[in-house]
């Protein structure tokens, strides 16, 4: 979107995440027994998965980089 915006085009649609800024696109979930089993794991998760919220709202070309850069081996792709 970002380029064709720079080289004059004009949108049609606007991205979900514009439209909706509060929109869920990703869940995590656990078992009563890992949670059981493994509490730490579980709330260092969380901290981390929001200190990444953070810090990508305030690097935001720093995520475009890593998500351009990242080889599609690399990428995560369901279990089939």
């Amino acid at each position: 979107m970002s380029q064709g915006l720079a080289q004059g085009s004009t949108p049609v649609l606007y991205p979900y995440e514009q439209t909706s800024p509060s929109l869920t696109v990703a869940n995590y979930f656990a078992t009563k027994q890992f949670l059981g089993q493994k509490k730490g794991v579980a709330q260092r998760f969380k901290r981390a998965m929001d200190q990444s919220l953070v810090y990508s709202q305030s690097h935001p070309e720093a995520v475009r980089k890593a998500v351009l850069t990242t080889p599609r081996s690399r990428r995560w792709r369901p279990r089939t």
